[in-house]
């Protein structure tokens, strides 16, 4: 723009004092943030130091065990470089082409402090990504895990060998592992006199296609539970279960009497609860 065309329509004059109604920019604040207390801090440049602290989130001048954060100090470091630039620009006469260059040089070296603590704050920062990074994927050892239990059905359902059920609204196949709460009842009698929770503890195979079968051997003191103390019993059962039916293929008794003989009688038993178990990784992924 030649200097002789300045404000021939617009009322431009030489310098954009009367251009611009927008105040100066308090670049005093900003640049007390800057030396955090430190009244004998001098601001020129990013220096190594600076860079070293703001790749660390320290600022960019601790002192005296004191320091801000990185978003603290670039924020201000933003202000106070450009709010320069911008308040020299509105006293600048542009027909002075020193005092043109002057501003530029100022401008070119503000933007270049400014990107360069930029530049130092974003290395820092993926320095410490790589380091959670590196940790997550060397973490191959963890086997930390919850497991959360979910009562699928509660109630009273009578089963006998060769009876199946289905309960609407349940999926076993979305568990880890079902639990069977059963309450034997006595042979020949309908008493309850045994409760036993029969679990299946490792994933098994998709129920909705295949199906699984869970035996249930479980011996016990029958001492108060049936007429002769000296026999033992043994609950035999194995039940079918699918996506949300249970099949009872076998209820049963067996028992041996003091002389040795072995007694096996059929028996009902009355399901009281369903319960699904999840186990839920507590490892981070790898990354």
């Amino acid at each position: 723009m030649a200097c002789n065309s300045c404000g021939n329509k617009s009322g431009f004059n030489g310098s954009c004092n009367s251009c611009s109604k927008v105040p100066d920019i308090d670049t005093e604040s900003a640049l007390d943030t800057i030396k955090n207390g430190d009244e004998n801090f001098c601001f020129n440049e990013v220096t190594d130091e600076i860079c070293s602290n703001l790749k660390g989130d320290k600022g960019i001048h601790p002192y005296k065990g004191k320091n801000h954060n990185d978003c603290e100090d670039l924020h201000a470091l933003n202000t106070y470089l450009h709010g320069n630039s911008w308040n020299s620009l509105k006293t600048l006469d542009f027909c002075d082409i020193n005092a043109l260059r002057c501003w530029l040089y100022e401008l070119v070296s503000n933007s270049w402090n400014m990107t360069k603590g930029l530049v130092c704050a974003i290395c820092g920062l993926w320095d410490a990504i790589h380091k959670i990074i590196d940790w997550i994927n060397n973490f191959g050892g963890c086997e930390a895990s919850i497991q959360t239990e979910t009562t699928l059905w509660s109630g009273s359902e009578t089963f006998s060998t060769g009876t199946k059920h289905t309960f609407s609204g349940i999926d076993i196949g979305k568990y880890n592992s079902v639990a069977l709460e059963w309450v034997l009842q006595k042979p020949d009698a309908g008493e309850d006199y045994m409760r036993s929770e029969v679990r299946r503890v490792d994933n098994f195979p998709n129920p909705q296609d295949t199906g699984w079968f869970i035996e249930a051997n479980e011996t016990q003191s029958a001492s108060d539970k049936l007429d002769d103390p000296s026999m033992q019993f043994l609950l035999v059962g194995a039940q079918a279960l699918t996506k949300d039916t249970i099949y009872a293929a076998s209820i049963k008794v067996v028992y041996w009497l003091s002389d040795g003989t072995r007694v096996s009688k059929p028996t009902t038993a009355r399901l009281v609860s369903i319960k699904g178990y999840k186990t839920i990784n507590l490892c981070p992924p790898k990354i």
